[in-house]
């Protein structure tokens, strides 16, 4: 059983910065086109400043006991496509491992480095939500 559809790197840069993303692969052509053109449509709504990123972490040492836990875990994702090889290497974050209550192992991502280069969002989910909420009175049924 596969978890993901194949991926295809388009760019949808101005020819003068390359602006690469992913879509799946599996995309009926004419819908790939429209959803291309919608994208570097749009493509000012992404962060492209490749000049913010986190410090590449210093590994974390653990125990043999916990490393050979550790590598097994991260072989049964990859087996099962739940995550893939990173392919933006300098965007790498550290593993923390948690013990289970079952005493198996559970691996976590230390994302604080990156959530603390990504932009802040200028409207909060509350508002967002706030605004939904409101408009689901005029919805019909």
């Amino acid at each position: 059983m596969q978890a993901q559809d194949p991926l295809q790197e388009i760019d949808i840069g101005d020819g003068s910065i390359k602006r690469p993303t992913y879509i799946s692969a599996n995309i009926d052509p004419s819908l790939r086109d429209r959803m291309v053109e919608l994208l570097k449509h749009y493509k000012d709504c992404f962060a492209w400043d490749y000049n913010k990123k986190p410090v590449k972490q210093l590994p974390r040492r653990f125990a043999p006991e916990i490393m050979t836990k550790i590598k097994a875990e991260i072989e049964r994702l990859l087996k099962c496509k739940f995550v893939r090889t990173a392919r933006n290497v300098e965007w790498l974050a550290n593993i923390v491992p948690v013990i289970k209550k079952n005493g198996s192992l559970r691996v976590c991502i230390d994302y604080r480095d990156l959530n603390n280069a990504t932009p802040k969002d200028e409207y909060s989910m509350l508002v967002a939500k706030m605004l939904v909420d409101s408009a689901a009175g005029h919805m019909n049924i």
